[in-house]
C-alpha cells in the first residue's frame, strides 16, 4: 500500500466476476468518504452479531480506501493470516473510520474454498479480543453462542 500511486485504493480477488456499474459504485463511494472503508458483508458468525453504529463486519476480498485509512489502521497485521481483514477493518473504525458493508454483487469463481479448524478460529478470535478489547470485549458472549447453534 505504501507504493500505491493513487490515493484511493480498491482490494479485488482475482477470482471475482463482476458488472462494471457495480464497480464503478465502489469506487464513486470510496472516492467521495474520505473516512469511510467500504467493505463486502462478512458472511460468518460475525454479521450476526449487533456491533456500534458505523462499523459492519467485511471480508477481504472487496475493499476500498484510502490510502491514509490504511496507514492510519496499521495496515493488516504481521504476520498476518487468517482474519488480518478482519483486525484491519476493526483498527479502522477504532482510528474514526466508518467501515461501511456492501451488497455481494459478484460472483466468487474461487473452486478452494477456505477451511478453518476450530483451533484456527479460536486463534482467530482470541487475537481479535486481544487486538481489539473494547470491540470484541462485549460481543465475545454473543459471538461463542453464535458459534455454538
Amino acid at each position: 500500500m505504501a507504493n500505491a500511486s493513487h490515493d484511493v485504493v480498491l482490494i479485488l480477488d482475482d477470482d471475482l466476476v463482476f458488472e462494471k456499474a457495480w464497480f464503478e459504485r465502489v469506487i464513486e463511494w470510496v472516492a467521495a468518504e474520505p473516512r469511510t472503508v467500504v467493505t463486502v458483508r462478512g458472511t460468518g458468525i460475525l454479521p450476526q452479531v449487533s456491533w456500534p453504529d458505523g462499523f459492519t463486519p467485511g471480508m477481504g476480498r472487496v475493499m476500498g480506501f484510502r490510502k491514509e485509512a490504511w496507514r492510519d489502521a496499521g495496515g493488516f497485521p504481521v504476520p498476518c493470516s487468517h482474519g488480518g481483514d478482519t483486525d484491519f477493518l476493526m483498527s479502522a473504525f477504532e482510528a474514526g473510520y466508518t467501515v461501511v458493508g456492501i451488497d455481494h454483487e459478484f460472483e466468487h469463481r474461487d473452486d478452494d474454498e477456505d477451511h478453518y479448524s476450530f483451533l484456527d478460529n479460536i486463534r482467530w478470535l482470541a487475537t481479535l479480543l486481544r487486538r481489539h478489547p473494547r470491540l470484541v470485549g462485549p460481543r465475545l458472549p454473543a459471538i461463542l453462542a453464535e458459534k455454538l447453534r
